[in-house]
């Protein structure tokens, strides 16, 4: 663990927020790090597009080395999130914005990883994603029931807690967006995104509940931002900067935070969901991704992580083994010998991309 502060103040008005000031994890094969924004107030814009931002920004101890994606109530009081425990076990933990110990909500919900997990808005309920299923939570942790659903790729709430939707693949690697009620029934289709091709997956409802903002994946290696209403499926798109984005959250004050590589590493960045030029929002090496924030605005959840592996040889009796790299580089997927079995050919993981970019 290195830990470098605690916490960065700023006492007025700044056009930008640093998050220099941070402490990392590094896990092997995990993501870690949950980063609380205390915003004093969201008047982000003004007519002149100018930002206008206080803010305390805190990082969450945790006692954990590998934690995935995390959920904020409404209030901004809770935080909910996937860890692994010291027993080698996947389970949802809820821990107070405010910092503390985290209590476990489960325990052996699922055998698979845990992937995603969202409040709702009045805290009492968390639906989240693994590799076997979605599942609806109690924040009690009593009466756990999985979904008959077959999607789970960036699972979010309506804002009126009345529906949870999701993203999947068809065969054509296109994505399709479908939504329920929380208990799995009403199961339908609300659209599919024929110009997709296979990419980023994530999307947020807007306040109303009328709309979503999504990700749309273009063949040439980037993302945009699209606008789509449900109900008369005209679609708009919000951003142009041909970058990688990786997520993206609609604030009840009507603007879009989203995380993208728009200058070079992956930050957080701003855009009023009317339009208009985006406003950068943290700073540094990153990774910085999954953007939450509370119903008032005043507190902006995420997460800073960074996926770590190392390549390791070994006989094929098992009793022989050794460790061949040694930095702190994402190196994951696919590994094979060079003919001659002097090299080794890896997949290693570009921070532009969060940490699904190899």
């Amino acid at each position: 663990i290195e830990k470098i502060s605690r916490e960065s103040r700023r006492d007025k008005p700044i056009k930008s927020m640093s998050t220099s000031s941070r402490w990392k994890w590094i896990p092997a094969g995990g993501m870690a790090i949950l980063v609380l924004l205390a915003l004093a107030y969201l008047n982000f814009y003004n007519h002149a597009l100018r930002p206008s931002i206080s803010a305390v920004t805190r990082v969450l101890q945790l006692p954990f080395r590998e934690i995935m994606y995390s959920g904020l109530s409404g209030d901004g009081n809770w935080i909910v999130f996937w860890a692994l425990s010291e027993d080698k076990q996947w389970d949802l933990y809820q821990v107070h914005s405010s910092g503390g110990d985290p209590r476990r909500i489960t325990n052996g919900i699922t055998r698979s990883l845990g992937w995603q997990a969202e409040l709702s808005q009045d805290g009492s309920q968390i639906i989240c994603s693994t590799f076997d299923g979605i599942y609806i939570v109690p924040i009690t942790g009593t009466s756990i029931r999985k979904l008959p659903v077959d999607w789970g790729g960036g699972i979010r709430w309506r804002s009126d807690g009345g529906r949870i939707g999701g993203t999947k693949f068809n065969d054509r690697q296109q994505i399709e967006f479908w939504s329920s009620t929380p208990t799995g029934e009403d199961n339908r289709r609300a659209f599919t995104d024929t110009l997709d091709t296979w990419g980023n997956f994530h999307f947020c409802y807007s306040p109303d509940g009328n709309s979503v903002a999504w990700i749309r994946h273009f063949a040439k290696g980037f993302e945009e931002i699209f606008i789509h209403n449900l109900a008369t499926h005209d679609e708009r798109q919000l951003t142009f900067a041909k970058k990688n984005i990786e997520d993206v959250t609609w604030t009840n004050q009507n603007l879009i935070v989203f995380s993208s590589d728009i200058a070079g590493s992956l930050n957080l960045w701003m855009v009023p969901a009317e339009g208009g030029d985006p406003m950068q929002l943290t700073r540094g090496s990153g990774p910085d991704d999954h953007p939450r924030i509370s119903k008032d605005g005043s507190r902006l959840l995420y997460q800073s992580m960074q996926m770590i592996g190392h390549v390791m040889i070994a006989s094929t009796s098992g009793k022989e083994w050794q460790q061949v790299t040694f930095d702190d580089k994402g190196i994951y997927g696919n590994k094979g010998f060079s003919p001659d079995g002097n090299r080794i050919a890896v997949s290693m993981q570009d921070p532009r991309f969060g940490w699904t970019g190899g």
